[in-house]
């Protein structure tokens, strides 16, 4: 169940593909995108080599020229690979771009559909190609017994474990989808939402809401957790939960196939929220460890753990992002912007390790409270005992987010025998839950100024992106004098944003929602467009052609593309305007615009 990393790159690629390259608007063509698609399945292929490779080196007791364990890692590294390789050819993406033009949710199904349907059959099948490396790494020298070898009814607990995470994030893209799906039935709402701060974090905040409400009930399936224990142990189990105060009936199972020797309260929030001990831990400890293992995990249920981590990360974000916008109206230097993101993330980072560390130390302090310091002790030392033995690590201790566990055991006993310990890690709790709360306060005033100086600018934009042009144009002076003194990315930001603006209350002076200014940008917004292509150059038409596309679902490839070069030519991108250019005289421009694409 550990993290995915090659989905997570591979889900990183995928949305900062705009970053890698640009696809040529009518490449997608059929015979294109079934070439880069197959590519999808190279990864999988790389695993199933690997898989070959490790059952002749057990069968046959000979090594093999490349070691089976270094094909799966390029299989892993292949994964994000090919869909850098999607970015770079544009077919697949140009195919993308054009069936969800203007639907936000299909584009987010398209965009990371590739990472999945190449990690999930490769992970399946490095599964149980793991399987077979690590026995050949623990056998004698010689050929086995093909008796012995994994067999696929072998792998279901270990794939299922495998796949955790990926499915979770399959669960989580599905989620935004849907609230996609259902924001774009309301233009209003749609637009609070993409050009204001405050719509940003208010969707964020139901996002993650809904998250942590779905997502647990989507692990308990896929997982198929059980309250089948061991007889005797599942009734003991229940009855320490209900001793301190956790539901009895929500003490599951988590299969694993024993291979994982773990225990987890799963759920941050209280609805739905379950308690899981693997089958491993059920099996290697007795029903008294198991007990102080109960213990220690309520313990983060009743001191509200999850809830205070995610408060604390959720107020962090909002800090960022109001300071950062803060300091783009009032005119900060570039490097002082990005230190602003950069800075508090990685110290953000620190202080969830530190928490993290804190909070086991104080679960353990419950598990003593309640058992005294002999149960929970004894399952931390067996389990040491039972897991592979790591080698010391300076980098795998910075990252660790548990204390050490020699330390744990120590202050359990110290716990349970020095009163004046006990009243100073009171007290140093105490102290962490009000540093807690003073940075959501200090992330709720940073809000308010930060969302506040950059409303009058998202303001305009929110109005003009539902339809109301008489909103946007009466709320555009008072953005103007806002906004004098701001630095130049919001300067720019507001300059594209009054372009737009002019130009749609030109085309709908008295347009108020969204059908009545999609009827007049649809008639005569592409006609004028070219008529500045052609008078004023492609940076002047840029708005006309946007205001065009985004009152039609489907524009042509050349609309798309001649959008594309304007595009270019107002960010200043010369290389891509020429490649489109050259695409555009290749594809065969339009008769009107024949003067501006010719020789």
């Amino acid at each position: 169940m550990g993290l995915p990393f090659a989905l997570l790159l591979g889900m990183l690629v995928a949305a900062s593909g705009p970053m890698w390259a640009t696809p040529l608007p009518g490449t997608g063509t059929a015979p294109a995108v079934l070439f880069e698609l197959s590519l999808l399945f190279v990864p999988t292929l790389l695993a199933i080599a690997s898989l070959r490779r490790a059952r002749r080196e057990l069968l046959s007791g000979r090594t093999e020229v490349v070691p089976p364990r270094a094909v799966l890692a390029w299989s892993a590294l292949a994964s994000p690979g090919v869909v850098l390789l999607l970015d770079l050819l544009g077919g697949y993406r140009d195919f993308a771009d054009r069936v969800a033009f203007d639907d936000g949710a299909l584009a987010l199904v398209l965009g990371f559909a590739p990472v999945f349907v190449a990690e999930l059959p490769r992970l399946a099948v490095a599964t149980l190609a793991q399987l077979h490396v690590e026995m050949r790494e623990l056998v004698a020298p010689g050929p086995v017994d093909p008796s012995v070898l994994p067999h696929l009814r072998e792998l279901v607990p270990q794939l299922r474990a495998r796949l955790g995470w990926p499915i979770l994030m399959l669960g989580l893209v599905a989620l935004l989808t849907t609230l996609l799906a259902l924001l774009q039935q309301s233009d209003e709402l749609e637009a609070f939402v993409m050009a204001t701060s405050v719509g940003t974090v208010l969707a964020g905040i139901v996002l993650l809401v809904l998250a942590l409400l779905l997502l647990p009930q989507l692990f308990r399936r896929w997982f198929g957790v059980h309250g089948d224990f061991p007889p005797g142990v599942g009734e003991a189990l229940r009855a320490t939960a209900a001793q301190l105060g956790f539901p009895p009936h929500r003490v599951y199972v988590l299969p694993t196939g024993r291979r994982s020797l773990n225990a987890l309260l799963v759920a941050p929030l209280p609805i739905g929220r379950f308690l899981c001990i693997t089958d491993g831990l059920v099996h290697a400890l007795d029903r008294v460890a198991l007990a102080g293992v109960v213990a220690h995990e309520v313990g983060h249920a009743r001191l509200r753990h999850p809830q205070l981590l995610a408060g604390f990360v959720l107020a962090v974000s909002v800090a960022v992002l109001a300071t950062v916008r803060l300091c783009m109206v009032h005119g900060s230097e570039p490097w002082l912007l990005v230190a602003l993101t950069a800075v508090p993330g990685a110290l953000a980072l620190v202080a969830v390790r530190q928490l993290m560390r804190r909070f086991e130390l104080e679960a353990d302090a419950v598990s003593v409270e309640a058992l005294g310091a002999g149960p929970c002790s004894q399952a931390l030392l067996e389990a040491m005992r039972l897991a592979m033995p790591q080698q010391p690590s300076a980098l795998r201790s910075l990252l660790s987010m548990h204390p050490d566990e020699s330390e744990r055991v120590q202050r359990m006993h110290r716990h349970q025998a020095d009163p004046a310990y006990r009243a100073a890690f009171a007290a140093r709790g105490r102290r962490v839950r009000q540093g807690l709360l003073a940075a959501v306060l200090v992330s709720l005033t940073l809000a308010w100024f930060g969302f506040r100086a950059a409303w009058p600018l998202e303001y305009v934009a929110f109005r003009l992106g539902a339809g109301d042009v008489v909103g946007a144009h009466l709320a555009a002076p008072k953005a103007e004098a806002a906004l004098a003194g701001a630095g130049a990315p919001v300067r720019e930001e507001w300059q594209r944003t009054r372009t737009l603006l002019d130009a749609a209350f030109e085309l709908a002076p008295a347009a108020t929602d969204w059908p009545s200014a999609k009827a007049a940008f649809a008639e005569r917004a592409w006609r004028r467009g070219e008529l500045e292509l052609l008078s004023r150059g492609p940076a002047a038409a840029e708005p006309w052609l946007a205001l065009h596309l985004a009152a039609t679902s489907s524009p042509s490839d050349q609309q798309r593309a001649i959008y594309a070069y304007c595009r270019a030519a107002l960010d200043e991108q010369p290389e891509l305007m020429e490649r489109l250019r050259a695409h555009i005289h290749a594809q065969g421009p339009p008769e009107s615009l024949r003067a501006a694409f010719g020789d």
